[in-house]
């Protein structure tokens, strides 16, 4: 939606919301969340909006060239007072709200006053009548069943019928709203402009024709009246009638099954969308995660004044964040761009970390020959944890990160193995260090997987186990993630 490049008035509510009028309507800002919450144009009617004020109420009133408008907060509802209900013209005067809760708008020539209170409290006692009936044009007159509600019997080609109905409420009659439900085959109110209605081609049988009020301002609806009326059936409908209407039930059923089938598969599609925009949502965090480490390490060297290390790892870093922004926008990416990617993230930690741990990799050669396709960083959490939480409390000298992709059918079934201290005596060592400290890496990744396996119907899944030396000690972790190939 497009709201101009203008923000002319603002105003802020006593939830934080700021409200700000735009060159096409009222737009409400949510600072903590840094998005725009709420939006109204009515349609375009509400056109540049001038200056705004919130009452003592939290209603929001704003003026524009449409005239003067309030937004009230207990209804969601925007409302307007045109200058035909004998306003003066709005010329972009000011617009202020008093201690006493009333609200004053600058009109040409003229100054407004409103008062919300009453606004609040507003109620209309108001009667909705059926009026008259033209039946081909011919005026009808009713007759009254038992219950003294109005009846009509009519013909086999008296069946073009015009009823008339009024709403009997002369305060701001543009605030009137009309409805009507005609059974049988209407099972909901339908909103028409004014009181007028219009049935052509009638077909014969029993028919409740129900008329009722409403008023935009108080959200309220008048009593129901009621006009039932008959159309006699032909003298011809006869047994291939009614094996012509059959049919025609059966279409009918045929239609209802075929759209409900149609709305399944728009409900599977709609899914489908949630599901990829969710997996985009999970890569949004996790790319600034991993490139936050990145950065710590050329800050590292930087005030180290190591400029060699931090050339090399610049570098690295430069060709890292040109295969991330070029994945950015992709569900997936080839195998071997993704092992390509998870090197480099590997070369920036051993310098970060002073070489005191080595890698290696054993990768099936027809994960790197073929078109396979992944998630872009699956595996990355893990390759990190291992190094940041399973190396960095280790005084071992043979660090070491196994990492293998191996093809297994219609899986890849990643390992990712360390010789480190193990998740219980790193879980200990950030208990102390890091009390507040709370690592979404994996979490992110199991609900990437999730969503993965409902996409593609499969049965993809991590598991993470812990390494024991002989004497029972903690010496190391082991990944296995198994992700299906596309």
């Amino acid at each position: 939606m497009v709201f101009g490049a203008s923000l002319m008035g603002m105003a802020e509510d006593n939830d934080g919301l700021i409200w700000i009028g735009t060159d096409n309507g009222l737009i409400a800002f949510d600072p903590d969340s840094d998005r725009v919450v709420k939006s109204y144009t009515e349609s375009n009617r509400i056109g540049q909006v001038q200056r705004i004020t919130v009452d003592s109420s939290q209603n929001v009133w704003f003026n524009s060239i449409g005239g003067y408008w309030c937004w009230l907060r207990n209804r969601d509802k925007v409302i307007q007072f045109k200058c035909s209900q004998g306003l003066p013209y709005n010329d972009g005067g000011m617009l202020y709200t008093t201690s006493d809760g009333s609200v004053y708008a600058g009109g040409n020539g003229a100054v407004v006053r409103f008062y919300p209170k009453r606004l609040m409290n507003y109620s209309i006692v108001s009667e909705t009548k059926i009026i008259e009936a033209f039946v081909n044009d011919s005026l009808m007159l009713f007759g009254r069943n038992a219950s003294g509600e109005k009846k009509l019997i009519l013909e086999p080609r008296e069946n073009n019928l015009q009823v008339n109905f009024d709403v009997t409420n002369y305060d701001q009659l543009d605030n009137n709203l009309y409805f009507y439900q005609l059974q049988p085959g209407q099972t909901e109110w339908r909103q028409i402009e004014n009181g007028k209605l219009s049935f052509n081609n009638l077909a014969p049988g029993d028919y409740i024709l129900s008329v009722r009020g409403g008023n935009k301002l108080t959200g309220g609806f008048t009593n129901t009246d009621v006009l039932i009326f008959s159309i006699k059936p032909h003298w011809f409908q006869s047994w291939w009638f009614v094996l012509l209407c059959a049919l025609c039930l059966c279409a009918v059923i045929y239609y209802i099954v075929m759209r409900r089938i149609r709305n399944i598969r728009k409900e599977a599609s709609f899914r489908q969308k949630i599901a990829e925009t969710e997996m985009m949502a999970l890569r949004s965090q996790m790319n600034p995660h991993f490139i936050f480490n990145s950065l710590n390490g050329i800050e590292y060297f930087i005030l180290q004044n190591q400029k060699r290390n931090a050339s090399v790892y610049l570098n690295k870093f430069a060709s890292l964040i040109r295969i991330i922004l070029s994945n950015s926008r992709k569900d997936v990416v080839p195998f071997a761009e993704d092992m390509q990617t998870i090197r480099l993230y590997l070369d920036l930690e051993l310098l970060r970390f002073n070489h005191n741990f080595r890698y290696v990799t054993d990768i099936d050669q027809p994960l790197l020959d073929a078109d396979y396709a992944v998630l872009p960083l699956l595996i990355q959490p893990f390759v990190e944890n291992a190094i940041i939480h399973g190396f960095a409390y280790s005084d071992r000298k043979d660090l070491q990160l196994k990492i293998s992709a191996l093809l297994r059918g219609e899986y890849i079934i990643y390992t990712i193995e360390d010789n480190g201290v193990g998740r219980k005596k790193s879980a200990d060592y950030n208990s102390l260090n890091k009390p507040n400290h709370i690592s979404m890496g994996l979490q992110i990744t199991q609900q990437r997987i999730s969503i993965f396996n409902e996409q593609h119907l499969a049965n993809s899944m991590m598991h993470i186990e812990d390494l024991y030396d002989d004497n029972h000690q903690p010496c190391g972790t082991r990944v296995t993630v198994k992700i299906k190939t596309i």
